[in-house]
């Protein structure tokens, strides 16, 4: 497992809080398993996949994010803000959100990050579209079938 460090520098003082030097990848291969060992769908971990190894870690790469220690609640805050400003709609930001959400929190359970909040994102659902009086009575209109010839088959 990873090497354990304490988050206030092991003084002593004030509270302590103890998370293991862990690098996300290997957080993310621990998760898969675990997910895997629960059953879940190829389809479920393929989202995880997309989700958290390519999205996500993409940005926290640029950001010189390697570690679950270094996952806060600034650095959730602002991949939140990034998604939103990226080129997806709110459904998918909301997406990207749910699979991190289960992501972060196997680490805290695990020990790996430090407890955070990741929010759900409310989308507009965008209602349906309605047939018009005219239209709904041309659908319930008795079909003229007098032109139509039908087969028997053998």
């Amino acid at each position: 497992m990873g090497k354990i460090t304490m988050e206030n520098g092991g003084s002593g003082k004030g509270s302590e809080s103890v998370v293991m030097n862990v690098s996300l990848i290997d957080i993310f291969n621990k998760f898969q398993t675990h997910n895997q060992a629960k059953g879940l769908s190829e389809a479920t971990l393929r989202g995880y996949r997309q989700c958290i190894r390519s999205k996500f870690f993409s940005w926290t790469e640029e950001q010189s994010i390697k570690y679950g220690k270094d996952i806060d609640q600034e650095v959730i805050d602002s991949y939140l803000i990034y998604l939103r400003n990226s080129n997806i709609t709110d459904s998918t930001v909301s997406m990207y959100c749910r699979h991190l959400r289960t992501f972060i929190n196997y680490g805290i359970q695990n020990s790996y990050i430090e407890p955070v909040q990741v929010p759900s994102i409310k989308t507009q659902s965008k209602a349906p579209e309605t047939y018009s009086k005219q239209e709904l009575e041309a659908l319930l209109e008795k079909p003229d079938l007098s032109g139509i010839f039908f087969v028997n088959p053998l």
